[in-house]
């Protein structure tokens, strides 16, 4: 079974000069549309201004944030040139965030409730299983080539085979080969819980891997630390988070650009 994915992002790309032409008023076409949904990349709404233009967008997980920057500049580019000849162009910036249903800080909250809110029975392995809770904070926003920025996080929720369930010292050790197989992947890990028979992480997701490649390295390695490699099942979850929910970027297009 493969995982469930919610993957959002805000996009924003800048002009070369000012523009103030009729972008404000121009949605992209049908042809342009159906061009990126061939390619996994599906634009939800946008807004542009003088400076940049903006979208929210979903993607397919077997696509790279990289590949979705590549084709959401080159083919807006072209699109745009045909469309005004006054278009002065796309710089070489861009900044690219992940944005969820729920905002980041919301996510924290849940994976480090999750011992406490939970149904288990024994005390004392409730006692033991919040001790295999991390949090660290980090503000870093990781640049990419050509002045690009990536501030990308997900939510991962993976689930042990056959739903087995770990007693204390099988979590402790699968807590810290999840949090070592994060950190060798570059996915540096925020907030990591352990329940009986899964584990909820927050991490950053590298920009050079895609949705189903993350889950696929962090389950392998791990399981590699282990010495079981068939340790989590084929299912699970990963969305996207950031600082603001996805509604509201969406209402703020719907006001000031467009929405599909």
């Amino acid at each position: 079974m493969a995982c469930l994915t919610k993957l959002y992002f805000g996009w924003s790309a800048f002009f070369n000069e000012l523009w103030p032409g009729d972008i404000k008023r121009s949605t992209p076409n049908t042809e342009l549309l159906q061009l990126y949904e061939s390619e996994g990349v599906s634009p939800l709404s946008g807004q542009a201004a003088e400076q940049q233009l903006q979208m929210l967008i979903e993607l397919s997980p077997d696509c790279t944030p990289q590949f979705l920057t590549q084709r959401l500049k080159g083919r807006m580019n072209h699109w745009l040139r045909k469309t005004f000849n006054e278009f002065p162009g796309f710089d070489r910036s861009f900044f690219l965030r992940t944005l969820g249903q729920n905002t980041k800080s919301i996510v924290a909250k849940y994976i480090q409730s999750q011992v406490e809110d939970s149904d288990l029975v024994d005390p004392l392995y409730r006692e033991r299983l919040n001790t295999l809770r991390f949090h660290d904070v980090d503000k870093r926003i990781v640049s990419g080539k050509h002045r690009g920025f990536y501030d990308l996080f997900v939510h991962l929720v993976l689930i042990s085979g056959n739903r087995y369930r770990m007693h204390f010292q099988e979590a402790k050790q699968v807590f810290s080969a999840l949090r070592d197989a994060c950190e060798d992947l570059g996915a540096c890990p925020y907030d990591i819980s352990m329940m009986p028979d899964h584990a909820h992480l927050l991490v950053r997701w590298p920009a050079d891997l895609s949705a189903n490649e993350l889950v696929d390295k962090v389950k392998a390695g791990s399981g590699k630390k282990l010495g079981r490699l068939a340790f989590w099942s084929d299912g699970g979850y990963v969305g996207t988070v950031g600082p603001y929910r996805l509604s509201v970027a969406m209402e703020k297009n719907r006001l000031n650009g467009w929405v599909r």
